[in-house]
């Protein structure tokens, strides 16, 4: 039998529930500029009807409702939206690093440009030409000295420029590396989080919120493998997620490993703290991105530069070691470049210190102020002879494939200007597919306020509905108890 209370109980729980909606609308319209907030909703259900189902009826026409209650407070998410963005982050952030540090590079060579150094090798070039006009002139010689200073410092600053952008990486790796760790630890805690208020019976959204932001942004470091795992039974409950990285565990349920950076200089290696593997077989995300720009990119223009400089300087002295100066003495060298104990030439190549302007070898006989054909032969050298295994006279270690020195370069130019444009497209292209899924996320998560606004009226408008169901309730027991039965009195 119902009581006497019954409509009180009930107008109670819908005042109850239309509030709870209410705190879930404002919680929502609170957090509607946090992009990783996922739209939360208060699913209202009907309580249990009276009477209940059995063989002998209470004596009434049907089962009367008893009211409303929030069954639980569930948040609006896209699993496998989530797991399509975190796989094109991987590639979004690879692409992005390669973009920016080919962009950087593209800065380091400045070409073409009146300020490159294919213009001081053009103007060195044309020393050597007007040498070849007047050999017997000392201004022009000095000019020659000169502009082949110019290009040797060209050439080291951009060597030495690439090698410091190789720093920079390094170290920019090693903050990445950091931050995986920092994501790691934290989503190993938020893990347990998860299990205690799982386990309690509630919906912990704000965390699994939380949750998902990390593993986004762990997806654009490196390519993470998610796994998210259901409640088990007979541990702590809720859905436990663990990251791994070519197959080996990064973050297992609230255990998290440490990934360390090993080795010494600029191509230190990221390995597992714990042993578990000798280095981390990265294949995407950003830290792929900056090894590989590290580790291969730069060191391989370097290489080509250094190549390209070895054959030139090479070559040149041993043309020059062939002629005279204006002195008479013949065998001297033009270029030099110390050793600083690497391999690299390009890095320390200059003009032989102390080179006069009279001992620069014009001539190919002594004593001959007006003989040009050795100049002749060092302007052809820069600009027409094609390199293959050895130049004559012969004796270089260093192939450039059979072309000349303008056109190697040119080539080296060329294929940066390829692969950034490459890299630019692809980035882009990457960026409108990631900013499409979030789109997608967001038509599914995101909070609309308007549709909050309303809802808060319409749950506002309820409550106050409730509460006039309570105030006639109550007028109907203050005439059942206060006046019946007053007649006579």
């Amino acid at each position: 039998m119902r009581s006497t209370f019954f409509g009180i109980e009930l107008a109670r729980r819908a005042l109850f529930a239309q509030q709870r909606a209410m705190d879930v609308a404002s919680h929502n319209i609170a957090n509607a500029n946090r992009p990783e907030y996922s739209r939360q909703r208060a699913d209202m259900v009907a309580t249990v009807p009276y009477a209940p189902p059995g063989m002998e009826p209470a004596g009434v026409a049907g089962q009367v409702g008893t009211g409303v209650w929030v069954r639980e407070i569930t948040r609006l998410r896209d699993s496998f939206v989530d797991a399509r963005i975190r796989g094109q982050n991987q590639l979004s952030g690879y692409w992005q690093v390669r973009r920016d540090v080919l962009e950087q590079i593209e800065r380091v060579l400045n070409e073409p440009s009146d300020n490159g150094l294919r213009v001081a090798f053009d103007r060195f070039w044309e020393a050597l030409q007007e040498l070849s006009v007047t050999p017997d002139s000392r201004a022009v010689r000095e000019v020659v000295v000169q502009r082949g200073k110019v290009f040797t410092d060209s050439v080291r600053t951009v060597f030495q420029q690439l090698e410091a952008l190789r720093v920079d990486l390094d170290r920019t790796l090693e903050l990445k590396v950091d931050r995986l760790n920092t994501l790691a630890g934290r989503l190993a805690q938020i893990n347990r989080q998860i299990g205690q208020i799982s386990s309690s019976g509630q919906n912990p959204n704000d965390l699994l919120d939380e949750r998902d932001a990390i593993l986004e942004e762990m997806s654009r470091l490196a390519s993470v493998t998610v796994t998210i795992r259901p409640p088990q039974s007979g541990s702590v409950g809720g859905e436990q997620v663990a990251v791994s990285i070519a197959g080996l565990t990064l973050v297992d349920g609230q255990v998290a490993h440490k990934l360390v950076m090993g080795g010494n200089g600029p191509q230190r290696t990221v390995h597992w703290e714990s042993g578990a593997g000798p280095q981390v077989a990265f294949s995407g995300g950003e830290i792929q991105g900056y090894i590989e720009m590290r580790d291969t990119e730069i060191p391989g223009l370097m290489g080509d530069l250094d190549r390209w400089v070895k054959a030139l300087g090479l070559a040149f002295n041993e043309q020059h070691q062939a002629g005279y100066g204006l002195d008479g003495v013949t065998g001297r060298a033009f270029f030099e470049w110390p050793p600083d104990g690497d391999s690299w030439v390009a890095d320390d190549f200059q003009v032989v210190s102390g080179l006069t302007a009279e001992q620069v070898a014009a001539a190919e006989e002594p004593n001959a102020p007006g003989d040009n054909r050795n100049a002749l032969r060092l302007a052809a050298l820069l600009k027409t002879t094609p390199f293959v295994d050895s130049v004559p006279p012969g004796g270089l270690d260093v192939d450039l494939g059979g072309v000349t020195l303008p056109d190697y370069f040119a080539s080296m130019v060329g294929r940066l200007g390829v692969d950034t444009q490459e890299a630019q497209t692809t980035a882009e292209n990457q960026e409108l597919l990631v900013n499409h899924l979030k789109g997608v996320r967001e038509s599914v998560s995101g909070v609309s306020l308007d549709e909050e606004m309303a809802d808060l009226v319409r749950f506002e408008h309820a409550y106050g509905a409730a509460a006039r169901a309570m105030t006639a309730m109550d007028e109907v027991l203050d005439t059942l108890i206060n006046r019946t039965g007053l007649v006579g009195r």
